[in-house]
């Protein structure tokens, strides 16, 4: 009876790693490597509005997925500085970077306009400072 009992636990069990394995196959999925100039771009940030997914990274890139992450389209942010964070609420989006780096754009992203970076200096040449998060 005890062996009865020890081979069908056996085989219930060799039932379901085959089972599990499958389930634990579902979720993630391959995803693309976002570019920038031709390159894999270095994203430090990422932020979905619900409609779009933004992604800001290293040397001023700027790029956002209309369609869930399947394509990236990058924008002209015109600086060479690296992108920490970046937020969006409503047409506004705000990005900062190092070197007090403060982008915004009031047309949804399609033109980004540079602000005074932080803090703006001193007479005593202070450098500016990394800045790694925006929320309003």
């Amino acid at each position: 009876m005890i062996k009865q009992h020890k081979l069908m636990l056996i085989a219930f069990i060799a039932l379901l790693v085959p089972v599990g394995a499958v389930c634990a196959q579902q979720g993630w999925t391959q995803g693309q490597t976002i570019k920038q100039a031709g390159g894999p771009a270095s994203v430090n940030a990422v932020y979905y509005d619900g409609e779009n997914i933004w992604v800001v990274g290293a040397k001023g890139f700027v790029a956002r997925s209309p369609d869930d992450g399947g394509t990236f389209q990058e924008s002209v942010a015109g600086i060479d500085e690296g992108l920490n964070e970046v937020y969006k609420r409503g047409e506004h989006i705000w990005i900062v970077g190092d070197r007090g780096t403060i982008l915004r754009s009031t047309d949804d992203g399609r033109s980004f306009i540079r602000t005074t970076s932080f803090p703006a200096g001193d007479s005593q040449g202070s450098e500016p400072v990394d800045l790694y998060s925006v929320l309003f």
